[in-house]
């Protein structure tokens, strides 16, 4: 289960707290939150990528075919892009905005060489993408 804070300024414990996802099968992990927690993106158990946005006001599958259920991903600070790990044919690192229906963008050097990209974070903006390069 992923929880949304509420706005904590000025309050004492417990804090109110607003479900964004839940599934009863498909466990979900690795959360990344944005900057003013207005977006987040999560792993979830059956290989795929979600994105939760407060203005859409649910979650939904940002990218499927992704690395081992691992969560592995990361969010700008103004939540339009995500950051990931696919697996399958190849190891790489993918950038994608988080509106509906965009095209994601391998993002490692060379994503064909059987090198293993992993751990990706990007940039607040979303110009920059680190990941580790790596061999399998």
């Amino acid at each position: 289960m992923l929880y949304r804070r509420a706005d904590v300024s000025g309050n004492t414990p417990p804090y109110t707290k607003s479900l964004i996802y839940n599934h009863s099968t498909k466990d979900s992990k690795g959360p990344s939150v944005n900057e003013d927690g207005s977006a987040v993106v999560f792993g979830r158990a059956d290989d795929v990528i979600m994105v939760w946005k407060a203005a859409e006001g649910t979650a939904r599958v940002l990218a499927s075919n992704t690395y081992d259920s691992t969560g592995d991903c990361d969010i700008s600070a103004d939540g339009n892009w995500a950051t990931y790990e696919t697996q399958k044919p190849i190891y790489n690192i993918e950038l994608k905005s988080t509106a509906p229906g965009s095209a994601a963008l391998v993002v490692n050097e060379d994503a064909t060489s059987g090198e293993r990209a992993s751990d990706p974070s990007i940039s607040g903006n979303g110009d920059y993408v680190a990941y580790v390069r790596g061999c399998r």
